[in-house]
């Protein structure tokens, strides 16, 4: 019952689930429909109400909860909301709230604006998602390797370096080589090894 819930659009759950949320009434309690909103099958109709509402209870820091309220908030997402995710990534690291940038990071990598590329690019430098980055970076696909070019001299940690150059592996271009072949010639081992790698992908092709 519960796979067919988080697989199939149902909106009285979704109401139910809202109405939780309600009566909770910011107590520890919220934060079980919460989740249960950071994973269930997305219903269009009631998108809003489940962003006004998760947002809600994120910026009232609900009982220690903002953290299944910015998950839910990301799930329900678009790329109108841009800047609400921004915020949620960038409030404060560590303990519950990885979980939530992990959900912004990959709802971002579901969107097509260089704004949430770039956005990407700023996760992979946060180390509780380094490796959640990377993978949305991957699902972006061909679009991802002009941002990475763009910002990858901006980059100040050596596992967003090499993760950037992992990504590149699996979406770079000829357009990708000036870059590989510098850091192919790294005197820092993972560096060397990853633009190795990606390297021989496109020379390969």
């Amino acid at each position: 019952k519960r796979d067919r819930e988080l697989s199939t659009p149902d909106p009285e759950l979704v109401d139910r689930l809202l109405e939780e949320v309600k009566f909770s009434g910011l107590t520890l309690a919220v934060h079980q429909p919460l989740e249960y909103l950071a994973r269930v099958a997305i219903v269009e109709e009631k998108r809003r109400k489940v962003l006004d509402l998760s947002y809600y209870c994120f910026k009232k820091r609900a009982q220690l909860s903002e953290y299944a309220a910015g998950a839910a908030f990301a799930h329900w997402s678009t790329e109108k909301q841009l800047n609400e995710l921004s915020e949620i990534i960038a409030y404060k690291e560590g303990n519950w709230m990885d979980r939530a940038h992990a959900a912004v990071v990959k709802r971002l990598g579901t969107f097509k604006s260089e704004r949430a590329h770039l956005m990407l690019i700023d996760a992979v430098e946060r180390t509780s998602v380094t490796a959640e980055a990377t993978a949305a970076m991957i699902a972006v696909g061909a679009p991802m390797e002009a941002v990475i070019l763009k910002r990858y001299d901006r980059l100040t940690t050596d596992a967003s370096e090499i993760a950037c150059l992992k990504v590149l592996k699996e979406v770079g271009t000829e357009q990708s080589l000036p870059l590989l072949k510098k850091m192919a010639a790294s005197d820092k081992y993972w560096h060397r090894s990853a633009a190795q790698e990606a390297l021989k992908r496109i020379q390969d092709e």
